[in-house]
């Protein structure tokens, strides 16, 4: 028996102690063993999608001459992309103020050309502390729906239908969900984003 079989019957143990019909039972199992086996998809690999797709974040420029994450999608709200962050760790709610926006003569390097590609269901662990969402971008790339065209995904964006963790956590995975938004840019990454090294596990490739 492998160890992804192991913690499914493990899973499935904990289960029965839910009322469940059959049909729900089988939706969590199979879910399960998804998520187990993106886990288990080999770190190159995670490397490799982390050089092609890169996370956008939400941010609104406010009168104090600084830019505020938000979590809402408001036509306001200004798509950016990051400054390097290692993606096993927490990217989201540690991006605070335009220090993590990159830029480009000075002003936000906006993402040109996109189109919406399609969208799914993540499912993230809490990082440290329960009531604090700590998305990190390992958990998107490795859980890429396989009916995906990957060549044609350059960024995601990551949404919640709430900022308190309690609203979005689902105790049966002990994970918190988040919908995530797979863009395609029609020339492709900007230079200056194509050149970011990708970190992970505080090693730099």
């Amino acid at each position: 028996m492998t160890s992804i079989d192991c913690k499914l019957e493990a899973f499935q143990k904990v289960l029965w102690g839910y009322s469940l019909s059959r049909e729900e039972e089988d939706m969590y199992m199979d879910l399960y063993r998804k998520l187990l086996m993106a886990e288990a998809l080999p770190n190159k690999t995670v490397v490799q999608r982390a050089k092609q797709i890169k996370p956008l974040v939400r941010i609104r420029h406010n009168a104090v001459s600084h830019y505020e994450k938000v979590f809402t999608t408001d036509a306001t709200d200004l798509l950016v992309f990051t400054t390097l962050y290692d993606i096993e760790k927490s990217y989201l709610y540690n991006f605070t103020d335009d220090r993590q926006v990159v830029k480009h003569l000075r002003r936000p390097l906006f993402p040109r050309g996109m189109q919406k590609i399609g969208e799914f269901t993540c499912y993230h662990r809490f990082e440290e502390n329960p009531e604090i969402l700590s998305p990190c971008v390992e958990e998107v790339l490795r859980q890429l729906p396989d009916d995906i065209n990957l060549d044609q995904i350059n960024a995601f964006e990551l949404k919640f239908d709430s900022s308190d963790p309690a609203d979005v956590y689902d105790p049966l995975l002990d994970r918190y969900e988040s919908t995530v938004v797979l863009y395609s840019m029609s020339d492709g990454l900007p230079q200056q984003i194509k050149q970011q090294p990708v970190v992970y596990h505080d090693v730099r490739y």
